[in-house]
């Protein structure tokens, strides 16, 4: 039967959009349960991030019946504006669905002066990225891509291309805390005027401040940046207050100054007691305090929370492959294994 592409129009439309992934039968042959969506993650006032964007919504069906969809996005932000995403991706196992989904959102981008296209990239390079190619063992994330391993065939068979991997280590509790990691911030607790703050909740939009500008500063020169308003950071730390653990959200400080930041958002939210395992969402000294080991001191100090409260493992995520600063940091000197590889594909138009 033929495809037909529906662009979403009204709330209803929304709501069949929301549950598409629910529907398609992939998920349950893994043994993951797909909740429907709430479309309250569409809306600026719960997802800030739709604040500065202007999407398009499409979804395939067949014989009526919602088969796959897709986001077509343009961010404001971005500093590269000819670049346009496109995320919510869920489809069938049928190449032919896939391409009329990806095509209705290529032409959408290009109407919207966006000639490039990457993704997945839900709503943006700040939230959920890529589509995972390795590491399927480990099971869903929250707030992590978790598909089918079907999706990258699906993209390729539709004429993308990889625009480049994010890559994702991990620390396990018996590896404890490396002794170069020890050695390099021990000399930092000798230095007078640093010192580890654990983020106080008590003060949301002060501290969605400090997150907004050590991010920004921090991560400008990264693959993907688009800078977090203070809005983002807001909505971000009200999670945070629910369900992480607040020992583990740090920042460090040199003489009355903010100097880095290191958050821990745990990887589940269900099952019975808390979770012994948590990633790290964040991680970034800004560039003038850089090469003073700020870094290693603040690793030092939330692996020690995490071995003395019971931790199993922290994951931390998600690197760019070119980055090989940080992966040797996190191969060589952690000892951290790579552990889920994400794919970010193109449309091959000139990056």
């Amino acid at each position: 039967m033929a495809i037909d592409i529906k662009t979403v129009e009204n709330f209803h439309d929304l709501a069949v959009f929301a549950r598409i992934p629910a529907a398609i039968p992939a998920y349950k042959e893994m043994g993951v349960r797909q909740q429907p969506e709430s479309t309250s993650q569409y809306s600026p006032a719960v997802n800030p991030v739709h604040r500065h964007l202007k999407t398009a919504y499409f979804m395939a069906l067949r014989d009526n019946a919602p088969v796959g969809r897709i986001a077509a996005i343009k961010d404001f932000l971005n500093p590269d504006a000819g670049t346009g995403f496109f995320g919510c991706f869920e489809c069938e196992n049928d190449a032919g669905t896939a391409s009329a989904l990806i095509e209705a959102a290529r032409r959408w981008l290009a109407d919207n002066s966006c000639p490039r296209m990457i993704g997945p990239a839900t709503f943006n390079t700040n939230q959920q990225v890529g589509v995972l190619i390795e590491g399927f063992e480990s099971g869903p994330q929250i707030m992590l891509p978790f598909n089918p391993p079907y999706y990258g065939r699906l993209m390729e068979d539709s004429g993308l291309i990889k625009h480049t991997d994010l890559v994702t280590f991990s620390w396990r509790r018996e590896m404890g805390i490396p002794r170069k990691i020890a050695r390099v911030s021990g000399r930092v607790r000798q230095t007078d005027g640093i010192a580890i703050k654990r983020l106080n909740l008590l003060h949301m939009r002060r501290e969605a401040g400090l997150i907004r500008d050590m991010f920004n500063r921090s991560m400008s020169a990264n693959w993907g940046f688009i800078p977090l308003t203070g809005e983002e950071c807001e909505a971000m730390l009200d999670f945070c207050r629910v369900y992480a653990d607040h020992d583990l959200l740090l920042s460090v400080w040199v003489d009355g100054q903010p100097a880095g930041i290191l958050l821990f958002l745990p990887t589940g939210l269900s099952g019975p007691g808390p979770s012994r395992k948590v990633r790290a969402a964040i991680l970034g000294v800004v560039p003038r305090y850089r090469h003073r080991g700020l870094d290693s001191h603040l690793i030092e100090h939330a692996l020690q929370i995490m071995i003395r409260k019971g931790y199993e493992q922290a994951d931390i995520s998600m690197i760019h492959e070119e980055n090989r600063v940080m992966i040797k940091i996190l191969t060589e000197v952690i000892g951290a294994s790579l552990t889920r590889r994400y794919r970010v594909y193109g449309n091959g138009t000139a990056y």
